[in-house]
Parts: C-alpha cells; structure tokens; sequence
C-alpha cells in the first residue's frame, strides 16, 4: 500500500514508528526511471486539467493558474526528494484542484523526526519559490511575479503552520506528540526550525511591500 506525503497539502504514513533517525539511504533505484516514465503521462494530465480549473471555472489567467500548478509542483518535488534520500521509492505525483498536490511513495519504517524532515521540505522548496518570484519582481517590475510569490508565501505558510493533517505542520506537530521518542534536543532543533520557517512566510507578504 503506497504512503502519501502531500505537498500542496500532505498526509504522510500516519504508522511511523518514532525512534532514532536511521542513516539516509542514498541508493539509487534502477527502477526509478521507470517509475518516473510510466506515471509522467498521468502526472501531467493531473496538471493540466489543474492549470485549466484555475485559469477557466475561477477566472484566474492561464499565466496565475500555470504560475500557482509550477509552483504546487516545485513544492511536492521537496517532499519527493526528501522521501527518497530515507529509501522511499517514488510511485507518481497527482494534482488536485483546489486541494493541491500529492506524492506517492512506497511505504516505510520511518520515524517521527525523519517524517518532519520530508514534511516540511515541501515548505523550504516553496520558499525558495517565493523569494526566486520576489527577486524577479524587484528588477522587473511584473505583478505577475508579485502574485506568485504572494500565493507561495500564503500557501506554505498555511500548510506549515496549521498542525493538522493532511498538511505538513501534521508532521512537525508529531515530533512534539507524547508518544513520540525525538530527545529533547532533537525536539529543540525542529521547534526552531518550525518557528523559524513558519515566521519567514508569515512577514513575506509584508516584506513584498518594500520591494
């Protein structure tokens, strides 16, 4: 049975067993090519039926909705690729309107620190978004990139903060859960990192203004 970890909003294997990090798992899978050719049909029908959705039905413009899927897409490729460093083999990517994106991976015996790790990726890839848009926008001068990199800045600090599944601050909250086995050292590196991230997006769209 495959385990989502869903980057526009995200559920990640809810059985994971807390405990010490295992080390990362950077084999490479033969198969993930594949894998990757056989689901890309189906990834990018998801995408452009999602891009139409937001463009057509919500009155958005092809360049928002296009803009606003890319920008799902980044965000999921975070979790895919963090998801993969612990062994994770990927399984294929879906967009959803108006719910987001989701990754599918095999499932595994991660523990509840190395879940955070994948769940807030999602976020860091999405910041990047934001302040590579923010960039854009400060030497040219485009409200499309403006846009952009307000949707970005609300949308990850959304699904970071709000610490209930399926979105990513699920499983961050988890390291701080009474069954969870994080040291409390361990525990003081993802409360920091949690706090730290979740600020950033919070003063985003206020800092936007001083460009």
């Amino acid at each position: 049975m495959p385990t989502k970890f869903d980057l526009g909003d995200e559920s990640l294997d809810v059985h994971a067993k807390p405990g010490k990090d295992m080390q990362l798992n950077t084999f490479k899978d033969s198969r993930d090519a594949d894998r990757v050719r056989q689901t890309m049909p189906s990834t990018l029908l998801s995408m452009a039926f999602t891009i139409w959705f937001y463009a057509y039905p919500m009155g958005w413009g092809w360049a928002v909705a296009a803009g606003l899927v890319l920008s799902i897409f980044i965000h999921e490729c975070g979790h895919a690729i963090a998801a993969r460093r612990y062994g994770l083999p990927y399984m294929g990517m879906r967009f959803i309107p108006l719910i987001g994106g989701v990754v599918f991976h095999q499932r595994g015996n991660t523990t509840v620190t190395e879940n955070a790790f994948i769940g807030i990726m999602g976020p860091v890839f999405g910041t990047l978004v934001a302040i590579t848009c923010a960039t854009i926008y400060h030497f040219t001068g485009d409200f499309f990139w403006l846009h952009v990199a307000q949707i970005n800045f609300v949308m990850n600090a959304a699904n970071l903060l709000i610490p209930a599944p399926p979105l990513d601050g699920h499983w961050l909250a988890a390291v701080f859960s009474k069954r969870s086995r994080a040291t409390k050292k361990q525990k003081l590196k993802w409360a920091l990192a949690w706090a730290g991230l979740g600020l950033f997006l919070l003063l985003g769209p206020v800092l936007l203004r001083f460009l």
